[in-house]
């Protein structure tokens, strides 16, 4: 079994729920309480550089059916460039998807990729 977040019902819904903007509101509150369910979100953005910095993290549209969930969501990133004065920002736009389990929602663990170097393409 392929290692994963368990993340349970809310106490006030259940897990056939359909209201997206009230499971939105669940989803958001545990990002925002940096809570195990950022470890099944992809936040390695690329071309991000080293200086890059997350910003806000939102969840913005949850779908679910009778076995699976389907969260999107945006990853907002900045960049402070001292020398030259500049302050940049990207938008990055993912999803993840989990399967319902007795009493909660199964999220596979985000593998993050090897970091690579120059040196290495040579």
């Amino acid at each position: 079994m392929n290692p994963s977040v368990r993340i349970p019902f809310p106490m006030a819904l259940n897990h056939s729920t359909q209201n997206s903007t009230l499971l939105a509101e669940y989803f958001q509150e545990l990002c925002d309480r940096r809570s195990e369910f950022l470890q099944a979100l992809d936040l390695e953005c690329q071309p991000a550089s080293r200086i890059s910095r997350l910003k806000s993290l939102s969840v913005t549209n949850v779908l679910v059916s009778e076995r699976q969930i389907s969260i999107q969501y945006q990853v907002d990133l900045s960049e402070f460039q001292a020398c030259a004065g500049i302050t940049s920002h990207s938008v990055f736009h993912r999803s993840v998807s989990g399967v319902t389990a007795e009493s909660s929602w199964l999220f596979p663990l985000t593998q993050d990729l090897p970091r690579r170097d120059t040196v290495e393409e040579f």
